[in-house]
């Protein structure tokens, strides 16, 4: 109990100071006053105790804390917290904190920001209000922390805006609830008292209205046109104004309420520069500026003050330290030059530039939303619109796509649709089961291997049943760090079908430039050699060659008619030569048997064209000299493929050559040309006479 006791005693002498600082009363006016407090200690106790805010009194001299309220004790967690020293709960330096004391002392400033440590061991920040208190001839401070570790850190996180207006608001109307009441306690006359009363809560009401319009506003212009109407309808103030800047830091925009005769040559005047002082003030100002009225410096303010009786109170809109504009009321000079006017003005304009950097920040968020929108259409179309097919989809076998542009089922000649499921691909665009095994097991090999060459895959078939075969060029690329690729495919079918064009058309002038070259040779070597005959017999042996040469052209043409241009399937090629020699010698009345054993190759036309000739040539010798006497014989023909040469056999059951004959040193101008042709191929020439005729012609592959 005398603990409490002596806790009310403090309190009494803490109100009683506070009311001998705030006013200055005649005596008959003290009487009152003095009359009222007597009757209101046990209020101002329970007030002063059972507050929600955390209030403390501090010895500036020391740093004791004198008294702490039950809001202090709860928020702090110390039990012995009226015994301890603010420097244990400052985080501060000592010298820092004593520095601090000393200029609320002096008031040189009044509103602190510190941090200060809880005894469960956290650290929160908090907003200090702390006066200056005279009791019992002693200058205590009387302090009251806000918690605002929830502001601060909502600040950083726009999202929560609302919450961060919310609670400022709450936290401000709390602090000005209780410094109103000393106010009015403290008003020298009843009247003023009422009056003030009045005006305060028509304050917090307008705030309050300010504050909901502030959440649910998203237009600046709109915004600062309610505000502006706001402090006149609802906040009490006979006048207002907010000019705003551009990004410049021009005036962009000048916004009034109040008197309807100020209006009309307000924006004029201030876009005409006549109140660039007073622009110049505000901006250089931290706090509240007050112009007109009693004012030390007076200043040619936008509202226009005629008389004494009322002050401009004015101040920049800023937050993030960007200035958004300046905000100026007219008010009675009574209540303007009070630290709560202030307060509550500067509330309101922290409120209205904290409103007007979220409005711009979701302004250019929603910016950015529709640059990106417009980006990702713009892509889109780009990707729709390209000549290519492309896609995103997993790693993995089953091919499933996260995106595909519309060529990509176009070009493999399916829908979207029927991409859509998992491991539909291989299934819709392969009809051919063997072929989309093969095909896939290569992908999937090529892409595991990580090598960019192996995973581009050219001229693959696209086989529908009843509709042409169309041809796709496709490649893979694996994004870093994921389990996805960008799959890219083309229409090749067009450039195939010219390519094979161009190739037909570039071989067949090759073929007629080289038949033409070759029987040219040909036919100039038998005329070479006829010249030096006179026999009639002989000069028919050269025409009967020159027959031949004319039925090897016949084989040349059956090259023009090949699918396979650029190659030649070698046995169907023999077959076709054999067919022309054996009707060049059919005359002979001879049954002469054709037998093969040939492998299937595809050769170049350079290799062909020689071949033939040595086939022609063996063969010719063959039907002329091998079955003399005989009327019938069998000749065989061996083509072989191996590993890295080709062989070509030719034999004849036929009489057989002596064994002294020499084929390199023949004067036969057909085996000449065949071995001319022979080397011509850097090939080999064998022969063997044990069992009819065997030539063997051997020669690597290129």
């Amino acid at each position: 109990m005398d603990s409490i006791k002596t806790k009310i005693t403090v309190y009494i002498v803490l109100s009683l100071i506070l009311i001998s600082v705030l006013t200055t009363s005649t005596p008959a006016q003290e009487n009152y006053l003095d009359d009222m407090w007597m009757d209101d200690n046990e209020f101002f106790f329970d007030l002063f105790y059972n507050h929600g805010n955390v209030m403390l009194i501090i010895d500036p001299a020391t740093g004791e804390i004198i008294y702490a309220n039950l809001a202090a004790f709860e928020y702090y967690g110390y039990p012995d917290l009226d015994d301890m020293n603010i420097q244990r709960i400052n985080t501060l330096t000592p010298v820092q904190v004593q520095e601090e004391m000393e200029r609320a002392s002096r008031l040189d400033n009044n509103f602190f920001q510190f941090r200060h440590l809880l005894a469960d061991g956290s650290i929160r920040d908090v907003e200090v209000y702390s006066y200056p208190i005279e009791i019992n001839g002693k200058t205590l401070l009387f302090s009251i922390i806000i918690d605002v570790t929830d502001k601060i850190q909502a600040e950083r996180e726009v999202e929560t805006r609302n919450n961060i207006i919310f609670s400022l608001i709450a936290t401000a109307l709390a602090a000005m609830a209780i410094m109103i009441i000393f106010l009015i306690k403290n008003i020298n006359r009843r009247k003023k008292a009422e009056a003030y009363d009045h005006h305060i809560k028509k304050v917090l009401m307008g705030i309050s209205n300010v504050s909901q319009m502030i959440v649910k506003e998203s237009d600046p212009s709109k915004l600062i046109e309610k505000a502006c109407k706001k402090l006149t309808d609802n906040l009490g103030y006979s006048n207002s104004c907010i000019v705003m800047f551009d990004d410049s830091g021009n005036v962009s925009s000048v916004t009034s309420s109040g008197d309807n005769d100020m209006a009309a040559d307000l924006k004029r005047d201030v876009l005409n520069a006549r109140f660039d002082t007073w622009i110049n003030t505000a901006l250089e100002a931290d706090d509240v500026v007050i112009a007109g009225g009693h004012a030390a410096e007076p200043i040619e303010c936008p509202l226009r003050i005629d008389h004494l009786d009322n002050a401009d109170m004015f101040i920049p809109l800023c937050y993030k330290e960007k200035t958004y504009g300046i905000i100026a009321a007219s008010i009675p000079q009574e209540y303007a030059y009070t630290d709560e006017e202030k307060i509550l003005f500067k509330e309101l304009a922290d409120n209205l530039g904290f409103a007007l950097y979220n409005i711009e920040m979701e302004n250019k968020r929603k910016q950015a939303e529709r640059k990106l929108k417009e980006r990702e259409s713009f892509i889109e179309t780009v990707l729709n619109n390209l000549p290519i097919g492309i896609a995103v989809n997993s790693v993995d076998p089953d091919v499933n796509f996260e995106y595909m542009n519309d060529n990509f089922p176009r070009i493999y000649r399916t829908t979207r649709e029927k991409l859509t499921s998992s491991d539909s691909f291989w299934n819709v665009v392969y009809e051919d089961p063997e072929f989309r095994e093969s095909l896939k097991k290569k992908v999937i090999e090529d892409c595991a291997s990580g090598d960019p060459v192996r995973m581009q895959w050219s001229e693959i078939p696209i086989v529908r049943k009843g509709e042409e075969t169309s041809y796709v060029t496709a490649r893979n690329i694996p994004i870093p760090d994921t389990e996805l690729m960008i799959s890219t495919v083309w229409d090749v079918t067009r450039d195939k079908k010219l390519k094979e064009m161009q190739q037909k058309e570039i071989l067949l002038k090759e073929v007629h430039h080289r038949v033409k070259n070759n029987l040219q040779v040909i036919a100039s070597l038998l005329n070479m050699q006829s010249r030096n005959f006179d026999d009639e017999k002989v000069k028919g042996a050269f025409r009967d060659s020159q027959n031949r040469v004319r039925s090897m052209s016949l084989a040349h043409e059956k090259l023009y008619g090949s699918s396979e241009l650029s190659n030649i399937e070698i046995s169907d090629y023999i077959k076709s030569l054999e067919h022309y020699v054996l009707q060049s010698y059919n005359t002979y009345a001879k049954d002469i048997e054709l037998e093969n054993d040939l492998d299937t190759a595809y050769l170049g036309i350079d290799i062909v064209v020689p071949l033939g000739l040595i086939l022609t040539e063996l063969m010719t010798n063959s039907f002329k000299h091998a079955f003399i006497d005989r009327k019938e014989g069998m000749i065989s023909v061996t083509f072989r493929s191996f590993e890295d040469e080709y062989l070509l056999k030719i034999s004849d059951n036929g009489i057989g050559i002596s064994d002294e004959f020499d084929v390199e040193s023949s004067k036969s101008l057909g085996l000449k040309i065949v071995n001319m042709l022979v080397q011509q191929l850097q090939g080999s020439l064998s022969l063997n006479s044990s069992n009819g005729t065997d030539y063997v012609i051997r020669f690597r592959k290129s």
